[in-house]
């Protein structure tokens, strides 16, 4: 069994009828605002609640104590480890066949350091493997920890590969679909600024408006001054490749 991967909307595409566990990765710091929580509210508010719940009271409960049953209509949710700290997992029953899996995995951050911790996403993801096994869960996730967190997806991706599909737990890796390139009016002499490092920024693009991962400064094309461009053909524009971009 290996990671499928798919490009796309996760929300809409969640199996009818089969428990799904949507993981992702919060910070330690009781805050909820960027990446792909903001999608996570958009469709299932109950998981954002239950975190600032969960980070207030710090609540004490035996991992598998309450466990809903499969096809159970309450909504319900508790922590798969008892206190909110690095490293623990709240599961919250958000619909009917579908959880949130909460992952505490981010710590604070410098300027140029990666905010996602790899020992506490292990303990996380090692967290959800008796859940989901109890419930007969696939996982579906976005690149967790490798967008705002600074991780290195390959990294990640070994990660669950190790935990989550060594237990033979099917798993869904989703991405945005590729930024249509930047339109260049017909017949127009250009410049292109070389490559520079990806940057981060909000994508209005999408109906969530999540935090995605885009290069904004690779090819653009540019005006070249016309005392630059007397008496040389035109040079054509050429659009950068599409990309696939993180939540």
């Amino acid at each position: 069994m290996n990671i499928t991967y798919k490009t796309g909307d996760l929300f809409a595409d969640l199996p009818a009828g089969r428990n799904t566990i949507i993981a992702h990765v919060n910070n330690d710091g009781g805050a909820w605002g960027a990446g792909f929580v903001l999608a996570v509210s958009h469709h299932y508010p109950l998981a954002e609640q239950a975190y600032f719940e969960w980070a207030a009271v710090h609540p004490v409960t035996d991992p598998l104590a309450g466990m809903p049953a499969a096809g159970d209509p309450a909504i319900c949710n508790y922590p798969v480890t008892d206190r909110f700290c690095l490293g623990a997992v709240q599961l919250v029953r958000v619909a009917e066949n579908v959880y949130v899996a909460n992952m505490v995995a981010q710590g604070g951050r410098t300027r140029g350091s990666r905010a996602v911790r790899y020992n506490h996403l292990c303990r996380c993801m090692d967290s959800l493997i008796a859940p989901a096994r109890k419930l007969k869960a696939s996982i579906v996730c976005p690149l967790f920890g490798a967008g705002i967190g600074g991780g290195d997806w390959k990294v990640i991706e070994q990660l669950i590969v190790d935990s989550w599909v060594s237990y033979a737990i099917p798993v869904t890796v989703y991405q945005l679909p590729p930024r249509p390139p930047a339109s260049v009016p017909a017949g127009a002499v250009v410049q292109v600024s070389p490559v520079v490092p990806a940057v981060l920024q909000t994508d209005t693009s999408y109906p969530i408006g999540g935090t995605v991962q885009t290069d904004a400064a690779c090819p653009i094309a540019t005006p070249r001054p016309a005392s630059e461009t007397r008496g040389k053909p035109p040079v054509p524009a050429k659009p950068p490749a599409p990309k696939l971009r993180e939540w």
